[in-house]
């Protein structure tokens, strides 16, 4: 998986049409790779037109002049918005619990997902990770580690399953 950024606002700024550019990395898209779009609005003509595609979107509103929208086909999980942060510098400056917690916050339900997948380092220090208690197995079969974050921290997700690969961890949370 891999997700593929794309910021648009300069060239809405600059009164430019990037339609043509989102085509193309649309079609470049992988079948579990992920298309983020950063722009001053949300952009829903392009949600249909994506839509018509076979893509499903979410969105997350960050501020009132940036949204990033995140285009993926069914495979890949339906309603979930994608976090990766082995690349985010300011989330390891930061602690990785700020910055889950600051993504968890921000106005994912609105924007239609009801799950959270966000990958990290192998062995990265999660505090509010290391002392799941097991609760059963829901639904999907999976151990179901109930996760001690502050209610402050994250208000509307629940962390429901941790996946650790050789040099990668996967945290899903999922809506209240």
């Amino acid at each position: 998986m891999q997700i593929s950024l794309l910021d648009v606002r300069s060239m809405l700024k600059a009164k430019q049409k990037p339609y043509d550019l989102i085509m193309s990395r649309v079609e470049s898209l992988g079948k579990h790779d992920v298309f983020e779009l950063h722009t001053p609005f949300k952009p829903t003509p392009l949600y249909k037109v994506l839509g018509k595609r076979g893509l499903q979107s979410v969105y997350c509103k960050k501020s009132l002049t940036h949204y990033v929208s995140q285009f993926t086909y069914a495979e890949l999980g339906e309603d979930t918005f994608h976090v990766d942060l082995r690349s985010d510098d300011a989330a390891w400056s930061n602690g990785l619990d700020a910055a889950i917690g600051e993504t968890l916050n921000s106005d994912l339900l609105n924007g239609g997902a009801q799950q959270v997948a966000v990958w990290t380092f192998a062995n990265s220090e999660l505090p509010a990770l290391r002392k799941p208690k097991a609760e059963g197995v829901p639904e999907g079969g999976f151990p179901a580690p109930e996760v001690s974050y502050p209610a402050a921290a994250i208000k509307d997700f629940t962390c429901v399953q941790v996946t650790s690969f050789e040099d990668a961890q996967l945290l899903y949370f999922r809506a209240r």
